[in-house]
Protein backbone atom coordinates (compact mmCIF):
# COMPACT_ATOMS: atom_id res chain seq x y z
CA UNK A 1 0.00 0.00 0.00
CA UNK A 2 1.37 3.35 -0.94
CA UNK A 3 0.94 6.48 1.12
CA UNK A 4 -0.42 9.35 -0.86
CA UNK A 5 -0.76 12.91 0.43
CA UNK A 6 -4.52 12.49 0.66
CA UNK A 7 -4.12 9.38 2.85
CA UNK A 8 -1.73 11.21 5.19
CA UNK A 9 -4.08 14.19 5.33
CA UNK A 10 -7.03 11.90 6.11
CA UNK A 11 -5.08 10.19 8.91
CA UNK A 12 -4.05 13.56 10.40
CA UNK A 13 -7.65 14.78 10.24
CA UNK A 14 -8.87 11.64 11.99
CA UNK A 15 -6.35 12.15 14.79
CA UNK A 16 -7.48 15.75 15.23
CA UNK A 17 -11.12 14.67 15.39
CA UNK A 18 -10.32 11.98 17.98
CA UNK A 19 -9.08 14.63 20.39
CA UNK A 20 -12.66 15.94 20.57
CA UNK A 21 -13.68 12.61 22.13
CA UNK A 22 -11.53 13.29 25.17
CA UNK A 23 -13.53 13.79 28.38
CA UNK A 24 -13.69 17.35 29.74
CA UNK A 25 -11.44 18.20 32.68
CA UNK A 26 -12.92 17.95 36.16
CA UNK A 27 -14.23 21.13 37.72
CA UNK A 28 -12.11 21.44 40.80
CA UNK A 29 -11.63 24.53 42.91
CA UNK A 30 -9.53 27.16 41.24
CA UNK A 31 -9.96 25.90 37.69
CA UNK A 32 -10.75 28.77 35.39
CA UNK A 33 -13.36 27.30 33.07
CA UNK A 34 -15.95 29.94 33.95
CA UNK A 35 -15.92 33.63 34.76
CA UNK A 36 -15.34 35.18 38.16
CA UNK A 37 -19.07 35.47 38.89
CA UNK A 38 -19.62 31.73 38.47
CA UNK A 39 -16.54 30.89 40.53
CA UNK A 40 -17.79 33.24 43.27
CA UNK A 41 -21.21 31.58 43.29
CA UNK A 42 -19.60 28.15 43.56
CA UNK A 43 -17.47 29.37 46.47
CA UNK A 44 -20.33 30.86 48.47
CA UNK A 45 -22.46 27.74 48.04
CA UNK A 46 -19.71 25.36 49.13
CA UNK A 47 -19.75 24.18 52.73
CA UNK A 48 -16.37 24.48 54.43
CA UNK A 49 -15.17 21.00 55.35
CA UNK A 50 -12.98 22.44 58.10
CA UNK A 51 -14.67 25.60 59.42
CA UNK A 52 -12.54 28.06 61.39
CA UNK A 53 -12.32 27.14 65.06
CA UNK A 54 -11.06 30.47 66.42
CA UNK A 55 -14.40 32.32 66.35
CA UNK A 56 -14.69 32.35 70.14
CA UNK A 57 -17.78 31.91 72.26
CA UNK A 58 -20.87 33.74 71.12
CA UNK A 59 -22.58 35.74 73.83
CA UNK A 60 -26.37 35.68 73.90
CA UNK A 61 -28.90 36.73 76.48
CA UNK A 62 -32.08 34.68 76.58
CA UNK A 63 -33.84 37.31 78.71
CA UNK A 64 -33.02 40.05 76.23
CA UNK A 65 -34.21 37.94 73.29
CA UNK A 66 -37.48 37.10 75.09
CA UNK A 67 -38.07 40.79 75.86
CA UNK A 68 -37.45 41.66 72.20
CA UNK A 69 -39.95 39.04 71.03
CA UNK A 70 -42.58 40.29 73.51
CA UNK A 71 -42.05 43.90 72.37
CA UNK A 72 -42.36 42.85 68.72
CA UNK A 73 -45.52 40.85 69.27
CA UNK A 74 -47.18 43.63 71.27
CA UNK A 75 -46.24 46.33 68.74
CA UNK A 76 -44.00 48.26 71.15
CA UNK A 77 -40.95 48.37 68.89
CA UNK A 78 -39.83 51.63 67.33
CA UNK A 79 -40.84 51.94 63.72
CA UNK A 80 -37.96 52.80 61.45
CA UNK A 81 -38.08 56.19 59.81
CA UNK A 82 -38.86 56.34 56.12
CA UNK A 83 -35.82 57.08 54.01
CA UNK A 84 -36.31 59.13 50.88
CA UNK A 85 -33.51 58.73 48.38
CA UNK A 86 -34.81 61.10 45.74
CA UNK A 87 -36.76 64.32 45.70
CA UNK A 88 -39.28 64.43 42.90
CA UNK A 89 -40.59 67.85 41.93
CA UNK A 90 -43.60 67.85 39.65
CA UNK A 91 -43.74 70.70 37.15
CA UNK A 92 -46.20 71.41 34.42
CA UNK A 93 -44.88 70.67 30.97
CA UNK A 94 -44.59 73.89 28.94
Amino acid sequence: MTHTPSTSLLAAGALVLLTACDRPPSLGPGEVLFGNAVLHNIAVQTVAEAPPTDVGILSHSGRRAAAAVRAYESGEVERPTDIVTTDVIATSGD
